[in-house]
């Protein structure tokens, strides 16, 4: 049995697509999938977000086609959502790294929302950070603000955004 070909018909490479995390994920799933942010060191040198979806004959995955969308691109896209006088919305990757928050910008490898509850010593958070992560939808009132030093207050609706493993609040 033949595994599945492939090439890329953009620049005819020699990339690695089979051992990357959205390949297998669209491969294994048979469905369309969003990546983590991930470094793309083959082309452009940016942190990126991959869609990738599986296209079928005979029920079986015979290739993948993908859309690459630069994390600075979804950044202009989340700069431009306004939540009444004050507020923001922050994107966390499934592991609850950040992949947006107005007060950190940038995608931190290093940070996640985990790491910040930690560091503030905030249980809230930590309880945010869990339910974000499981995919849950809701609300949590009397959460600290993110990355800001005073004692501001925040109330935080969250969900998850279909057909990802992200979370937005």
């Amino acid at each position: 049995e033949k595994g599945i070909d492939c090439k890329d018909i953009a620049t005819g490479s020699d990339y690695d697509y089979q051992n990357r995390e959205w390949f297998k994920n669209a491969v294994s799933s048979g469905k369309p999938v969003w990546s983590e942010p991930h470094y793309d060191e083959a082309r452009t040198g940016d942190t990126m977000l991959t869609y990738a979806h599986p296209f079928m004959r005979d029920g079986k995955v015979v290739g993948v086609v993908t859309a690459q969308l630069s994390l600075d691109e979804m950044t202009k896209i989340l700069d431009g959502i306004r939540i009444q006088k004050n507020g923001y919305p922050i994107l966390i990757g499934g592991k609850g790294d950040f992949m947006y928050t107005r007060r950190m910008p940038g995608h931190q490898k290093d940070r996640s929302l985990y790491v910040v509850a930690r560091e503030m010593d905030v249980p809230e958070l930590k309880e945010l950070a869990d339910k974000m992560t499981k995919g849950e939808s809701g609300y949590l009132s009397s959460v600290p603000s993110i990355g800001v030093a005073t004692d501001e207050i925040s109330l935080v609706v969250y969900g998850p955004v279909e057909s990802t493993n992200w979370s937005i609040g």
